[in-house]
């Protein structure tokens, strides 16, 4: 009984320990600093400064949400171990998890349109391009 149980645990845990590997494979931190890229990508102060403001406000918006999805991961897991098991109440709290890890992708692919925004087609495909090199 415990040993499937323990399985179960650690395939609903697993896209929480992928996420940061997914989100490697992107443009991390403030990568329009980067002398290549910034020349590479032709990038004006304007850009650099409006990169800069969508950057803070998404990162707090990021932090905010992870600490949400964080809080939601305990209660999930305080539940599971809980004894006798409350079925309906181990559901909802994964339906917020869930909930919590959805706004937190949501964030990222809203700060990437808003960086595809800024570049515009060719400049985002060529930041693209740079990151897979």
């Amino acid at each position: 009984m415990l040993k499937p149980l323990i399985i179960i645990c650690l395939l609903l845990l697993t896209p929480v320990f992928a996420a940061p590997v997914d989100a490697q494979s992107e443009p991390s931190g403030k990568w329009w600093y980067d002398p290549g890229i910034k020349a590479e990508l032709k990038l004006q102060d304007g850009e650099i400064k409006r990169l800069d403001r969508l950057f803070n406000q998404s990162r707090r918006r990021l932090i905010d949400l992870k600490n949400k999805v964080e809080k939601a991961q305990f209660d999930y897991q305080r539940l599971m171990e809980a004894e006798p098991l409350d079925e309906k109440a181990v559901n909802r709290q994964f339906a917020q998890l869930e909930k919590a890890r959805s706004q937190m992708a949501s964030e990222r692919s809203r700060f990437l349109v808003e960086v595809r925004k800024i570049l515009g087609h060719q400049r985002f495909q060529r930041l693209k391009q740079i990151y897979r090199q």
